[in-house]
C-alpha cells in the first residue's frame, strides 16, 4: 500500500509540473536527535552479569560531543565509563534492502549513537544506569532504574517462537506460580514479539518507545508482568501474556530448575518469515539452494532482497550491541518449501543453520570481553503440524540440528556450544476440531459423528458452555455427553488456537526441554540433555539390535511408551480443511527398514532444466537422490510422477519402507523383530522420520475426556524424546549420512 501511495503521489506531482505547477514541497527535515537509550533497554531490564562487561547504548542528542555512563548501587557505589561515539551496529545502506519511508527514515544514512562497557558485576538488582550528555541540546542525563544483573538470553524465529503465553493451556499456572512468589527472578520485555523495536507505529521512528515502562516490549519483573489484566476472558490480558511463550517458558524452566540468579528474556519473532530473513547479509554465503536463490544454480539473485536479511536489519540489528548469555531459535515452517539440504555440502536449509549461529555469534561477540564468540545456542525441531504442506519433515529436523541428528555438534562444526529441544511430539494436546473429527470417524466407521457412542465432538453436539467449542446447545448435548465432554471444554476454555493445528498450544513442553537441556549443557547440571541417540545398529539372524549413545544418556535408562495401533489417515483427511500438515499416519512403531538399497534416499531432488535435454523428459517428472543424501547424484535418474504416500519424496526415492515392531534388549538399545521381512534384507532403518501423529486415533475418548502429548514410542528415562535418525546398512551395520556419525 505504501508503495503505491508513493507511485500515486509521484504521478500528480509529476502531472503538475507537466501542467506547469509548482514543484512539491521538500520533505519535513528530521526531528531533532535527543539522547536516549537504546529501544532493549529500559526500567526492570537485566543486564548481562560478569565476567562480561555488559554493553549499553543509544542516541546521541544533536549537539552532543561526549558521554559519561554511571553505574549505580542502591547503597550508593558508582563506577563511570567514557562511552564511545559510533561505536554501535547500524542497518543502513543497500544491503538491507527497501525500508518504509515517512518525513524520517533512519537507515538512509548512520545515526550518530554512543556506546560504553560497563564493569563486569556480580549478579544482584537494584542498580541504576545513567547516561550523561556533553554538549547534547535539549535533554542531557537519561537514567534506566531497577537494572538487574544475571543472564540475558535473546530468543527469535517465527510464529511458533511469536505464539503468546495467552494461547497455552498451562498459563494460569504459572500465574498462580508467581503469585505464591516463584519465579521472581525472571524479568521479560512483555509485548509481541512481532513489534519492531525501531518504528513502533509501523512509520516513524520512535526509539524512546520500546522496552520503556509506557512502551511497547516494556520491560517487566514476574510481578509487575500480572499486576494489571486478568485471565477470565479468551486468552487473558495480563502483560505476561503477550510474551513469547517458548521463550517464557524456557526460563520458567531454568527458574524451576535452581537458576536463581536473574535472567531476562527478550523476544523478536515474527511469524512467516524464512531464516534467511534473519540471517547476516547472505551476499558471501557458502550457502547454495537457500530461499531467495534459483534453485537450479543456488545462485542468489540481488533483486531478492526480501530473503537478504531484512528481518536481521529490522528485529536482531537492535540487539545486537547488547551482551547475552546465549540464544534461543525456533523457526523452519516456512522453509519446508525448500530445500533440507546437508551441511557438510554447504546446501540448503542445514547449511543455513550453521551460518546464522556463525553470523549472530560473530556480531553479538565483536567487542571482545562481551558476548562469548561460542555464546550457547538453543533450537527446537518442528511438530509434524508446521510443515505446512511441505515435503520431507524427517530432513527439516536433520536440517534443524545441521546434519548432525543430535546438538551440540562435535568441535569445528560450527554447531560446538548448542542445544537442542525435539519436538515432533509436540502437536497440540487437545487437538482441535479438526483432530476430534478424524478420531470421531474412526471410532463411527466414517459415519456420522451424531452416531456413535463416544467421540462424538465436542464442538459438534455444542457441548461446552464456554471456550472454543462454540456454544452450548441443550437440544444436541445430552447430559451423558455434557459430562463427558468437560475435560475438552476445560482444555478450550479462554486457550484460544491461532490459526488452527500449526500452533500447538503445548508450549510448556517446549520451553521444558529447552531449559533443561541449556541447564544440564550451559548450566553445569548433571543430568541428561537429549534423548536416545543412534550409536550403532547390527543384524543378528531375524533381528536388528539398535543401540542408543549411553554418553548422550547419562546414566539415563531408555522408557518405551506403549505403541498406539496403527491409523492411516484417509485421503479425505489428508486433503481436508481441518490441516495442513500432510501426515499420512498416526500410531505405530514409527520405526521402519527398507529392503532395497537403491530406494534410500534421506531428500531426492528434481533436475534442473539442463538436465532435460539429455533426459528428454519434463522436468517435473524426473528426480535424482544427491550424494549428501546418500545417492548416486545426477546419474542416477529416476522417472517419477508422484510423491511416496508420507510427503517425504518422490516414488522410486526413499520408497518401500516397512513399519515393524521393537522391544527392549538393554537399558540403552532395542530389538527389532525382522521376521515379517520374509528373508529380505534390511539395508536402511529410520525411526520417527516424517510427518506423523503418536496419538490413538482408535480411542473412543481422545480428545473428549482425556488429550495426547508427548507419546511417541521411544524415550529417555528424563522423558526426552528419541533423536528421530535415518541410516544404511550395510554388511548388517548402520552407516550414517556425513556429517553424523554411527
Amino acid at each position: 500500500k505504501l508503495i503505491t501511495a508513493l507511485a500515486v503521489v509521484g504521478m500528480v506531482s509529476g502531472e503538475a509540473r507537466a501542467a506547469g505547477g509548482p514543484p512539491p514541497p521538500p520533505p519535513s527535515p528530521p526531528p531533532p536527535q535527543i539522547l536516549s537509550f537504546a529501544p532493549p533497554f529500559g526500567d526492570n531490564m537485566v543486564l548481562q552479569m560478569g565476567p562480561a562487561k555488559a554493553a549499553v547504548y543509544g542516541l546521541l542528542g544533536a549537539g552532543g560531543t561526549s558521554v559519561t555512563v554511571t553505574l549505580s548501587t542502591s547503597t550508593g557505589a558508582t563506577s563511570t565509563v567514557a562511552a564511545v561515539i559510533n561505536a554501535t551496529t547500524q542497518p543502513f545502506g543497500a544491503e538491507y534492502g527497501p525500508r518504509p519511508h515517512d518525513t524520517y527514515n533512519p537507515w538512509d544514512a548512520p545515526v550518530p549513537m554512543w556506546k560504553a562497557l560497563l564493569p563486569p558485576t556480580s549478579a544482584g538488582e537494584g542498580y541504576t544506569v545513567t547516561a550523561s550528555c556533553s554538549g547534547c541540546d535539549g535533554i542531557s542525563e537519561v537514567t534506566i532504574k531497577n537494572v538487574a544483573f544475571g543472564d540475558m538470553w535473546y530468543c527469535s524465529g517465527q510464529s511458533n517462537m511469536w505464539l503468546p503465553v495467552s494461547h497455552t493451556y498451562s498459563r494460569n499456572k504459572t500465574v498462580d506460580a508467581i503469585r505464591a512468589g516463584n519465579l521472581s527472578n525472571i524479568r521479560l520485555m512483555a509485548g509481541s514479539s512481532g513489534v519492531n523495536p525501531y518504528y513502533t507505529d509501523g512509520k516513524t521512528w520512535h526509539p524512546n518507545t520500546y522496552g520503556s515502562v509506557n512502551g511497547s516490549n516494556a520491560w517487566l519483573t514476574t510481578t509487575q508482568a500480572i499486576a494489571t489484566g486478568e485471565s477470565s476472558t479468551s486468552g487473558g490480558t495480563f502483560p505476561l501474556f503477550q510474551m513469547g511463550a517458548a521463550c517464557w517458558y524456557f526460563a520458567q524452566r531454568l527458574s524451576e530448575l535452581g537458576v536463581s540468579h536473574p535472567i531476562g528474556i527478550a523476544d523478536t519473532a515474527i511469524g512467516g518469515q524464512r531464516i534467511e530473513e534473519y540471517a547476516t547479509n547472505l551476499s558471501g554465503t557458502e550457502c547454495t539452494f537457500r530461499a531467495g536463490s534459483d534453485g537450479a544454480t543456488g545462485s542468489d539473485p540481488e533483486s531478492a532482497r526480501e530473503w537478504n536479511a531484512v528481518l536481521y536489519a529490522k528485529q536482531v540489528v537492535p540487539f545486537v550491541d547488547m551482551t547475552v548469555k546465549g540464544f534461543v531459535w525456533y523457526q523452519g515452517e516456512n522453509n519446508m518449501g525448500g530445500v533440507k539440504g546437508n551441511s557438510l555440502a554447504n546446501v540448503g536449509y542445514a547449511c543455513m543453520q550453521r551460518a546464522l549461529i556463525k553470523g549472530w555469534r560473530s556480531v553479538w561477540s565483536t567487542v571482545p570481553g562481551t558476548t562469548d564468540p561460542q555464546a550457547p545456542f538453543g533450537i527446537v525441531t518442528l511438530a509434524s503440524s508446521g510443515s505446512e504442506g511441505g515435503p520431507n519433515m524427517g530432513a527439516m529436523r536433520q536440517a534443524q540440528t545441521a546434519s548432525y541428528g543430535v546438538l551440540p555438534g562435535p568441535p569445528g562444526s560450527g554447531m560446538e556450544n548448542t542445544f537442542l529441544a525435539q519436538a515432533y511430539d509436540l502437536d497440540d494436546e487437545w487437538g482441535g476440531p479438526g483432530w476430534a473429527h478424524l478420531a470421531c470417524k474412526f471410532n463411527n466407521a466414517g459415519k456420522p459423528c451424531s452416531a456413535g457412542p463416544y467421540h462424538q465432538p465436542c464442538l459438534t453436539l455444542f457441548c461446552c458452555p464456554k471456550g472454543g467449542h462454540g456454544p452450548y446447545n441443550a437440544s444436541t448435548c445430552n447430559a451423558t455427553f455434557f459430562k463427558l465432554c468437560q475435560p475438552a471444554c476445560d482444555a478450550a476454555a479462554n486457550t484460544p488456537q491461532y490459526m488452527g493445528g500449526i500452533h500447538p498450544r503445548s508450549k510448556r513442553q517446549v520451553g521444558a526441554r529447552l531449559g533443561t537441556a541449556a541447564f544440564n549443557t550451559v548450566y553445569g547440571g548433571s543430568g541428561a540433555h537429549t534423548g536416545p541417540t543412534l550409536s550403532s545398529c547390527q543384524v543378528t539372524g531375524a533381528t536388528l539390535v539398535i543401540d542408543f549413545n549411553t554418553s548422550l544418556l547419562r546414566g539415563d535408562g531408555l522408557d518405551l511408551h506403549p505403541i498406539k495401533p496403527y491409523a492411516e489417515m484417509p485421503s479425505w483427511w489428508i486433503n481436508s480443511s481441518y490441516h495442513s500438515t500432510h501426515m499420512s499416519q498416526s500410531g505405530g512403531s514409527l520405526l521402519y527398514v527398507q529392503t532395497n538399497a537403491s530406494d534410500f534416499c534421506m531428500e531426492s531432488m528434481l533436475l534442473p532444466s539442463d538436465f532435460n535435454s539429455t533426459s528428454g523428459q519434463p522436468m517435473s517428472t524426473m528426480s535424482y537422490c544427491p550424494t549428501w543424501a546418500g545417492g548416486e547424484g545426477p546419474k542416477g535418474l529416476v522417472l517419477n510422477t508422484t510423491r511416496t504416500p508420507d510427503n517425504t519424496g518422490w516414488v522410486g526415492f526413499d520408497s518401500g519402507w516397512t513399519m515393524l515392531p521393537f522391544e527392549q534388549a538393554s537399558p540403552s538399545s532395542i530389538k527389532v523383530d525382522l521376521a515379517p521381512l520374509n528373508g529380505r534384507v534390511p539395508t536402511a532403518v529410520r525411526y520417527a522420520w516424517g510427518a506423523f501423529g503418536c496419538c490413538d486415533l482408535t480411542d473412543p475418548l481422545l480428545y473428549v475426556t482425556h488429550g495426547c502429548v508427548a507419546d511417541c514410542p521411544i524415550y529417555s528415562a528424563s522423558n526426552f524424546p528419541a533423536n528421530p535418525f535415518m541410516a544404511k546398512i550395510v554388511s548388517g551395520r548402520c552407516e550414517c549420512i556425513a556429517p553424523q556419525s554411527c
